[in-house]
């Protein structure tokens, strides 16, 4: 090795040196703070995740729910949502699209439940499909335990529900009276004073998709809560609205 080539190991020398030491510091930094890098690049992930999908979660005008008992699949549910969204009466939120975020429950009677999981056998008497009606029966009650959560927390006053719905779970006491909705004109196909049926209103007669819905739905305008979202007096009277819309529906 000739004097030129010693100089120029010289010169390398300092640099593999450095490369040595960062990476001696970057082990013991690995090796003392590891659980911290490894917590704050998933809180880090996590917080990109959560941001990219709120930013693209669409934005709603209102809530709607359907409780009762017929479970909707995705087309219908479409459907249904599109119907709602030509009776909505404005864009509330501004954002130049009208858009419903349909919320259901498919809670069933006994007497539904039983005639969806029997079947006639070959003598001729009905036999009932115990795996299937108990699997359909939990579920069920498990719709029916979520919609009593969701019905006081105030994020939603336009019901659709069934007359078991209605009654079992008392929403007479927290409905809004007709009477002060409408004052003494009261809609056609009033059922009591507080809900209307579905099928006697002519949005129900206007639309294939509103008809995936039993006939014999109520629709409920449940009173203003001092909470929630309908503790907001302008996206309560959005909802009184959007109610007064769907029940006085007439189609273009």
């Amino acid at each position: 090795m000739d004097q030129r080539d010693r100089r120029d190991e010289k010169k390398e020398a300092p640099e593999f040196a450095e490369q040595s030491r960062f990476l001696r510091w970057l082990d013991n930094v690995w090796y003392h703070y590891k659980w911290h890098i490894i917590i704050g690049i998933f809180a880090i992930v996590t917080l990109i995740v959560c941001l990219s999908q709120c930013s693209s979660r669409e934005s709603y005008d209102l809530v709607i729910t359907y409780a009762g008992g017929k479970t909707l699949n995705g087309t219908e549910q479409e459907g249904l949502s599109a119907a709602l969204e030509v009776a909505l009466p404005e864009d509330f939120d501004g954002n130049g699209t009208k858009a419903v975020q349909l919320v259901t429950y498919g809670i069933y009677t006994e007497e539904e439940l039983t005639a969806m999981y029997s079947y006639e056998n070959s003598e001729g008497n009905r036999v009932l499909d115990n795996l299937n009606y108990s699997n359909a029966k939990k579920q069920s009650i498990d719709e029916g335990n979520a919609f009593s959560t969701f019905i006081k927390t105030g994020e939603c006053a336009v019901w659709f529900v069934s007359p078991y719905v209605y009654e079992l779970y008392h929403m007479e006491t927290i409905a809004a009276p007709l009477s002060e909705i409408f004052g003494s004109d009261l809609p056609e196909g009033a059922v009591n004073d507080y809900a209307v049926r579905l099928g006697d209103t002519a949005f129900y007669r206007s639309y294939a998709a509103v008809r995936e819905l039993p006939a014999d739905t109520y629709i409920v305008l449940t009173r203003q809560l001092v909470y929630g979202k309908v503790a907001k007096d302008a996206f309560y009277e959005n909802c009184r609205d959007t109610y007064v819309a769907i029940v006085k529906f007439r189609a273009e």
